[in-house]
């Protein structure tokens, strides 16, 4: 009877002293998993820190080279108004009535004028009826001047506007680099 409880029992004991190796091998597979995972969050979380630090830093030094950009290009900006705006006034003292008197402004330099400020060919415009490019249009020269020159100082800020851009981009491309 005892072998008989011997053979039942050796198997079970066999049997649940592999389950508690086993138990314990799977515990200690478990905490070092777990630890892996801990590393892994910690890892994961300092990288997504550092990246949004870094992010934060390329927008601050991006903010920096546009605001610097625009206050650049704001004073350039006022400073061609500036002139614009003195030319304007100048003209009338350097273009006086006497010459707007003796001068004849011809319809055809008005016609290129116009074609060249819409884009067209001049002889697309017309000349008023009865008139031909040699006959006196009615523009004062002080009219003329002020225009001319009022179209100059628009193509120098739009010049300048383009040059501030070109300096923004390739600052914002140097920094983009770094």
């Amino acid at each position: 009877m005892f072998s008989f409880l011997l053979k039942l029992l050796l198997p079970a004991l066999a049997f649940g002293g592999g389950v508690y190796v086993a138990h314990h091998w799977d515990a200690g597979d478990i905490e070092t998993l777990q630890t892996k995972i801990a590393t892994l969050q910690r890892d994961d979380a300092r990288a997504k820190a550092d990246a949004i630090a870094a992010a934060a830093e390329h927008m601050r030094r991006a903010d920096a080279i546009s605001l610097n950009s625009a206050v650049a290009e704001a004073q350039v900006q006022q400073k061609l108004a500036d002139e614009k705006s003195i030319i304007a006034q100048e003209v009338h003292r350097h273009v006086s009535r006497s010459t707007v008197a003796r001068l004849c402004i011809p319809y055809g330099l008005v016609r290129v004028l116009d074609a060249a400020s819409l884009g067209a060919d001049p002889d697309s415009l017309p000349v008023p009826a009865g008139q031909s490019d040699d006959a006196c249009a009615p523009v004062a020269a002080a009219d003329l001047a002020a225009n001319v020159a009022a179209n100059y100082a628009t193509a120098r800020s739009n010049a300048e506007q383009l040059n501030a851009l070109q300096v923004w981009v390739r600052e914002e491309e140097t920094a983009r680099r770094e």
